[in-house]
């Protein structure tokens, strides 16, 4: 028996991972992310218009269902980065993930202070166990999309929004 392909899924447009090879895409907005701040504040999640035009996500459009086609009440998200696999970012809603659950995942899970196996995985000093996750990103905090990875997504990450 050989086992059934993973379905395709759809993601609206804030979660997509933008596509800079395609022509007809390029010019699509894109979101401004930075995951160490929450994103159920204002001005924390902008959408980018262009090369320059930035506004703050509309209300409606931060509560868009995840998927375009079909109604997601799981996801296990992992960073594209192999050293960060070992925080699973888990979002739950009964009734259908939307865009702003899955950032808020993603800021809550990487403002969880390191524990002592991270220190002693990431090599740290005892002096630096009042670190949070997202101090070991560095410069590569900005969400730049999520892509399926079999039942799985990928969360990409960058050192700008662009």
């Amino acid at each position: 028996k050989v086992p059934m392909k993973p379905e395709a899924i759809a993601l609206t447009w804030p979660l997509m991972e933008p596509n800079t090879t395609s022509p007809r895409k390029q010019g699509r907005a894109k979101i401004c992310f930075d995951v160490a701040f929450d994103p159920r504040k204002d001005n924390n999640v902008v959408v980018l218009e262009g090369a320059f035009r930035m506004d703050s996500i509309p209300y409606e459009t931060i509560r868009l269902p995840a998927s375009t086609h079909c109604t997601l009440t799981e996801m296990s998200i992992f960073l594209d980065m192999e050293e960060f696999n070992r925080w699973p970012i888990n979002v739950m809603r009964k009734d259908g993930i939307r865009c702003l659950d899955v950032l808020e995942a993603i800021h809550k899970m990487l403002q969880r202070p390191l524990t002592d196996g991270d220190v002693r995985t990431f090599g740290l000093a005892a002096a630096q166990r009042g670190m949070r996750r997202v101090d070991l990103l560095g410069g590569r905090r900005f969400f730049r999309g999520l892509s399926q990875s079999g039942e799985n997504w990928t969360l990409h990450m960058g050192s700008s929004w662009y």
